[in-house]
């Protein structure tokens, strides 16, 4: 197998093009770094578009009917494409997850994540979610890119596990015109270990400093929060989250 090692190379070139996120949007392709991921991606149906291997690295058992997918690199231009100090050598490229609006109005249990800005708290939150069995995840105004390689690596391939979607919150209006109640996870709010929700529900979690925009709390119907010690002010926007989605599964 012939080995790609000119920077100048059109693929390598719009690999590369790929690490911005204005690129990634322009294309609507992604790179996914990381062995597991990758494999995770096939449980759930999801192939990619191309498998780039750097050279002298053996292709994984899991991969071995996709074979006509892989292109070699050299290291020097893996380097390059790689955004992982430590690499495995392996890098998937994706297409955009496509995923309806009207798919979602099926669905009994939703996220909102209102200005999520850190991508491991991102990529933890839709572990988490994809975990608890929840309908889906709405990415909402702010909240940081779910192609960005840091958010990827942290789902552990649970972004392919889930389906998520990106919507204003003025959005969320048809959401309560098809019966659900929206409800925002603030200080102040009821007790979540107490609280019962509908079956069609959508919780807001909001950023890890400012919490819910005031646009999602205008439109909430309620709120429920995680009672801590008077101690500590507040939670990790990823461990809250988790706790919330505890919480929903056990509906």
């Amino acid at each position: 197998m012939d080995i790609i090692s000119s920077i100048e190379n059109k693929l390598v070139k719009e690999l590369i093009s790929l690490q911005s996120k204005k690129q990634r949007h322009k294309a609507g392709k992604f790179l996914l770094e990381s062995k597991r991921s990758i494999e995770e991606a096939l449980i759930y149906h999801t192939e990619p578009e191309i498998i780039i291997i750097r050279e002298g690295i053996t292709i994984p058992e899991f991969l071995s009917n996709y074979q006509h997918l892989v292109v070699v690199v050299s290291e020097k231009i893996f380097s390059k494409i790689s955004t992982t100090e430590n690499s495995q050598g392996i890098i998937g490229v994706y297409k955009f997850f496509q995923v309806k609006l009207n798919n979602f109005l099926n669905k009994d249990k939703l996220l909102f994540l209102d200005g999520i800005q850190d991508p491991g708290n991102l990529g933890t939150i839709i572990r988490s979610a994809a975990a608890f069995g929840l309908g889906g995840i709405i990415i909402g105004p702010g909240t940081v890119d779910i192609y960005n390689d840091k958010v990827l690596r942290s789902t552990l391939g649970g972004v392919f596990a889930i389906p998520i979607i990106n919507l204003k919150t003025e959005e969320l209006k048809l959401f309560k015109k098809h019966g659900y109640n929206i409800i925002g996870a603030s200080l102040g709010g009821n007790n979540i270990m107490d609280y019962t929700f509908s079956e069609r529900v959508i919780v807001g979690v909001g950023n890890e400093n400012l919490g819910l925009t005031q646009e999602f709390i205008d439109l909430a119907d309620d709120f429920v929060t995680i009672e801590i010690k008077k101690e500590m002010e507040s939670l990790n926007a990823s461990v809250a989250a988790s706790i919330i989605l505890y919480e929903l599964n056990r509906i």
